[in-house]
């Protein structure tokens, strides 16, 4: 399957308009995610995306500010009660004060596997057999999958027997479209929940409410300890920064949204400004890799911030094996280079991509 035949395959899955509830969009994102958060494999474990599901519902079951300053909560479908969001809202309600689903599972491990199984059973009974229907014809373009839809209604198999296939080649294509898909499929999702929750749209503001920004509020302490880190230079020109530095996503946010301390550097005004939402030439890439997980593991403990660095790595290895020749990196200040097959090497041997 080409990129154009999957593309119009999954814009004809977010035009449908039978949709009655967000499911189906968390589950294309999941999976984007999952195949972009993970350096290899082509079988998705079914509470691998439960997991990713839940996460993303957690992140939306909070009140919404309206222009008016009403707090209001969202709908995700026609029907108030859905079984994932009520799963969501259990953990949000029983720990108010943990913003963080990671804090939850480390806390009451016993209460988020159950939410999890919950969810886990609606995907399997719900979303993962109907989102490659078209009219009464299943037509498997992303993914097989070899249970029976009654299952949902019973218990669920031992965890890892139940697994989605992908088709050959479209992780891949996945990896590489996720930065232009992800945010169509959000779109639809804010489009989703404002007419089934009946406000005005009000776009930015409910979108970042959903999915979050990049435009984040970083702690002193982690712009202080990233500055330290570098000696109190421009992760990019090595031009001295000091106290000037600002936070730049290094895979940046429009390729994949990774706010963990791994992926974020210090640079200096021009060179964050320069660089914008663009990937980095290799040597970049290879400087970025090298710097020692301890350290960045230590700013993100005194600064209470996100540290994954499995993840990060994975993320970066994904996105960058995606690119072609031709591809456009970003080589510091004005500089843009085309990307060759050399670098396509360099970039496979640096992040241990197997071909």
């Amino acid at each position: 399957m080409n990129d154009d035949l999957l593309v119009q395959r999954i814009l004809g899955v977010l035009n449908d308009g039978d949709r009655v509830a967000t499911y189906k969009l968390a589950l294309l994102l999941a999976i984007i995610e999952w195949v972009t958060t993970n350096p290899s494999g082509e079988q998705i474990p079914t509470r691998d995306l439960a997991e990713i599901v839940l996460a993303q519902y957690f992140r939306q079951v909070r009140p919404f500010p309206n222009a008016g300053g009403e707090l209001l909560d969202l709908q995700q479908g026609s029907n108030p009660k859905l079984a994932i969001l009520s799963a969501a809202t259990r953990l949000a309600d029983t720990y108010p004060q943990l913003s963080r689903i990671d804090q939850i599972k480390t806390q009451d491990q016993s209460l988020y596997n159950s939410a999890v199984r919950d969810v886990e059973a609606t995907l399997v009974g719900q979303p993962i057999p109907r989102l490659q229907t078209v009219g009464k014809t299943h037509i498997p373009f992303l993914y097989q999958w070899d249970w029976k839809t009654k299952q949902a209604l019973g218990p669920i198999k031992a965890a890892g027997e139940d697994h989605l296939s992908l088709v050959p080649g479209v992780r891949e294509r996945l990896v590489g479209l996720g930065p232009l898909l992800r945010p169509i499929i959000e779109q639809f999702w804010v489009w989703d929940v404002a007419t089934w929750s009946k406000i005005d749209t009000q776009e930015v503001e409910l979108r970042a409410h959903l999915f979050g920004s990049k435009r984040v509020s970083f702690p002193k302490k982690l712009v202080s300890g990233l500055g330290e880190s570098q000696a109190g230079k421009c992760f990019y020109c090595a031009s001295s920064i000091a106290m000037s530095g600002e936070v730049d996503h290094f895979v940046p946010w429009s390729k994949f949204p990774n706010d963990a301390i791994e992926n974020l550097v210090l640079a200096c005004k021009k060179c964050n400004g320069k660089k914008s939402d663009h990937l980095c030439v290799p040597q970049f890439a290879e400087r970025w890799l090298s710097r020692p997980d301890e350290e960045l593991a230590r700013i993100a403990t005194t600064s209470h911030w996100d540290t994954d660095p499995r993840r990060s790595r994975a993320i970066a290895a994904n996105i960058y094996g995606s690119l072609v020749a031709g591809s456009v990196v970003w080589a510091g200040g004005d500089g843009f280079v085309e990307i060759e097959k050399v670098h396509i090497s360099s970039i496979q041997s640096m992040f241990g991509i197997n071909t």
